[in-house]
C-alpha cells in the first residue's frame, strides 16, 4: 500500500506535516500506544494525507480500542479510494462480522462504467486527463512530424480514440463523483424514522458499525439528517451525527 497523497505532499529532502504525522501513528502503533496513534493518523488527515494508508493506520488503531464503528467507518472510507485493498476488506468484514445487524454491505451502482467496482474515482480523473492529452499530442505533435497521407490518417484516428477514452473517463468520474456514498452508523443505535420532524415515526433500529447506503442528506438551521437505504430497500431518516459519510 502506498502513500501517494501523503508523499505527493512532500518536499524533496523534507517531510510534510501530514508525512510526519502518518509516521509518527505507525510508530505509537507498533509501541501498543493505539490512543496515540489515533491522535496523529487523524492529524495527518488534517494536513491533507487522506491516503487508504492513513486510514488503514486508523482504523486498527480504532478497533483495538473496542470502537468498532469508528473503526469500520475508517475502513470504509480507505476503500472508497482503494476499492480492492485486500488488507482495508479483510480488516473491515472482521469488524463487521462482530456487528449486531450483519448487513449486506451496499453495492451503489455503477450504470455502464462497471470499473468503478475497482478503480478508484481520482485513478480515473487522473487517467481521462491523460488519455485526452496524448491524444492532442498525437494530433498536434505527431500529425505535423509526419508528412504521409496514410500516416496522418492513422494518427488522426489514434488520436479521436484516445480522446474519446479520456472522455469516457472523464465521464465515469463525474458518474463516480454524483453516486450515493456509503455511511456508517458510529452510534451504539439510531432509531430510523419515516420522516423529518414530529410527523415521523420509528421503523426500525440501526447499531454500531452497521454500513448503509446514502440517499439524500437535509440540513437547515435546525435539523441535520441523512436518508438512508438497506440492501433489502428499507430506508428512513437518521440524525446526521449519527452516521459518517464516506465522500469520495
Amino acid at each position: 500500500m502506498t502513500l501517494l497523497v501523503v508523499l505527493l505532499l512532500s518536499a524533496p529532502g523534507h517531510a510534510s506535516p501530514a508525512q510526519e504525522a502518518f509516521e509518527a501513528g505507525v510508530t505509537a502503533s507498533r509501541d501498543g500506544d493505539n490512543a496515540a496513534a489515533v491522535e496523529h493518523f487523524v492529524d495527518a488527515l488534517d494536513h491533507g494525507g487522506r491516503d487508504p494508508a492513513v486510514y488503514h493506520g486508523l482504523g486498527n488503531a480504532l478497533f483495538r480500542q473496542g470502537h468498532n464503528g469508528h473503526a469500520i467507518a475508517a475502513w470504509t472510507r480507505g476503500l472508497e479510494l482503494a476499492p480492492t485493498d485486500g488488507d482495508l476488506s479483510a480488516n473491515r468484514a472482521l469488524a463487521l462480522s462482530k456487528t449486531r445487524d450483519r448487513l449486506e454491505l451496499p453495492r451503489p451502482p455503477t450504470g455502464p462504467f462497471f470499473w468503478q467496482a475497482f478503480v478508484p474515482v481520482r485513478t480515473e480523473a487522473l487517467l481521462a486527463g491523460l488519455a485526452a492529452a496524448l491524444g492532442l499530442w498525437v494530433q498536434l505533435i505527431q500529425g505535423i512530424a509526419d508528412r504521409r497521407r496514410r500516416r496522418a490518417i492513422r494518427r488522426r484516428w489514434e488520436a479521436a480514440v484516445l480522446v474519446g477514452i479520456g472522455l469516457v473517463l472523464a465521464a465515469s468520474a463525474r458518474h463516480h463523483l454524483s453516486r450515493p456514498p456509503p455511511a456508517t452508523v458510529l452510534t451504539p443505535e439510531v432509531r430510523v424514522r419515516s420522516a423529518l420532524g414530529a410527523e415521523g415515526v420509528d421503523l426500525f433500529v440501526l447499531h454500531e458499525g452497521a454500513v448503509v447506503q446514502t440517499l439524500e442528506v437535509y440540513e437547515d438551521a435546525d435539523t441535520a439528517a441523512v436518508l438512508v437505504a438497506l440492501p433489502d430497500d428499507r430506508k428512513g431518516w437518521v440524525p446526521r451525527s449519527a452516521v459518517d459519510i464516506a465522500d469520495p
